[in-house]
């Protein structure tokens, strides 16, 4: 999938739309009415995560000159790492004050708002990233 999106589209372009299409599938988990919805929210998710991931490994790649590109992907891979870590320990807290599904909605928000932010700073031209 990632292959035939990207012949189509730069990678800036594929992250704007894929970080948005994952907040909103994660929206779309938390409002599900009923389970069998997942049947068709979570392959939209899982695409979604693909393109961006593999995206923003690319661009990062592309992004730091051949001297740099080692320890410009090794700390993307402990960022990573980190980001895996810390949504656990602040949805617990989360569920617990208000209710089980609550972390989704927040998640869902700060992904989005995440994407907004990328899609500003990509366009207003505050990067060192050609678009």
């Amino acid at each position: 999938m990632t292959r035939v999106v990207s012949k189509r589209w730069k990678e800036t372009q594929i992250i704007q739309r894929s970080l948005i299409s994952v907040g909103i599938a994660i929206l779309a988990i938390f409002l599900s009415p009923a389970p069998a919805w997942l049947y068709f929210i979570v392959p939209f998710f899982s695409i979604a995560v693909g393109l961006s991931q593999a995206n923003m490994t690319s661009l990062l790649s592309r992004s730091a000159g051949p001297s740099m590109q080692g320890e410009v992907l090794g700390v993307n891979g402990s960022v990573q790492a980190l980001a895996m870590t810390i949504p656990p320990l602040i949805a617990g807290p989360i569920a617990a004050k208000f209710e089980p599904s609550a972390p989704l909605l927040v998640s869902s928000i700060i992904i989005i708002v995440s994407g907004l932010y990328f899609i500003n700073h990509i366009q207003s031209g505050k990067n060192r990233v050609s678009t």
